[in-house]
């Protein structure tokens, strides 16, 4: 017990000290946002591919059935095919980037971060914990 508390101590001044707490942070958050950037480009391509080949089908099935020009219209390139594009924008990097933030969470590196930018939000009267929302945030744009 003794071993993994001197241990724990010793990761935990590295990881916040100010010689090497900041550049470990933004290396795992870089990292992690590359990850998602890079990765959800594959995931996010296949949905758009498959998601477009339905789209072609359901126009083909309502023509069959002679269904009016405004209907399906309004239904299929709009109700659809915007609904598709969210998916297949957004699904992907949020599938990433949640699992890997969860897993700096269970590491306890999250309130190492929110300790490392406690002195700079001070100053603008908040808490550390917000950077935490602020990566969430990131990912969105």
């Amino acid at each position: 017990m003794k071993i993994i508390l001197g241990r724990d101590r010793k990761i935990d001044k590295i990881l916040t000290s100010k010689k090497f707490g900041f550049p470990i942070m933004i290396l795992f958050l870089g990292i992690v946002f590359w990850i998602t950037i890079v990765g959800a480009n594959y995931p996010s391509q296949l949905l758009f591919s498959m998601f477009g080949w339905f789209q072609e089908k359901l126009i083909a099935f309502a023509e069959f059935i002679n269904c009016p020009h405004w209907l399906s219209d309004m239904l299929i390139s709009g109700v659809y095919q915007t609904l598709t594009w969210v998916v297949s924008v957004m699904l992907p990097p949020m599938a990433i980037f949640f699992p890997l933030f969860t897993f700096l969470e269970d590491l306890g590196y999250l309130p190492r971060i929110a300790f490392n930018m406690d002195g700079f939000f001070k100053k603008c009267c908040c808490t550390g914990k917000q950077m935490i929302t602020m990566c969430m945030g990131v990912t969105k744009l």
